[in-house]
């Protein structure tokens, strides 16, 4: 969904060689032709390997199911995640932000998470935990998470 907006150029990074540094410049070919050898630069252009990376991932995003699998592992997350100390969650596909109840700081759960073998994140909102799994998160590996958290609201009753 493109709400109408189709942009001549995109930069993106990150995430588009697997966690290799990569930044890309994507544009239409009336902006490119004129682009002369010697015209871009670039810090994060890419070496042989972070390209085979960055052209991996471009066939794992492409491959038939892959959304499918995206979406449901983000319904696994957002329900495993929807107990102890969490009052929402927001966000879209695998990156989601968990808002804790009032007074439970996202650092402290982070923590307590971390020591059941759980990693997320926190955000700049301190009743925020971020989840951010890889793209080959699958749906069975979000009881983990709810594990977790039933026993941190077991250990809190006691």
């Amino acid at each position: 969904q493109h709400f109408g907006v189709v942009p001549d150029v995109i930069t993106t990074a990150k995430g588009a060689a697997g966690g290799l540094p990569i930044g890309l410049t994507l544009a239409r070919e009336r902006f490119t032709r004129h682009a002369k050898h010697g015209t871009l630069g670039s810090t994060f252009g890419g070496g042989p390997l972070v390209l085979a990376a960055a052209a991996e991932v471009a066939r794992r995003i492409a491959a038939p199911g892959f959304l499918a699998s995206v979406r449901a592992a983000s319904e696994a997350l957002r329900a495993a995640a929807k107990r102890g100390p969490v009052k929402s969650v927001r966000g879209a596909g695998l990156l989601l932000g968990l808002e804790l109840e009032d007074g439970v700081p996202a650092a402290s759960v982070r923590d307590a998470l971390l020591a059941r073998g759980v990693l997320v994140g926190t955000s700049n909102d301190p009743r925020v935990l971020r989840l951010s799994p890889p793209l080959t998160f699958r749906p069975a590996q979000a009881e983990r998470l709810a594990l977790a958290f039933d026993s941190l609201s077991l250990q809190a009753s006691r």
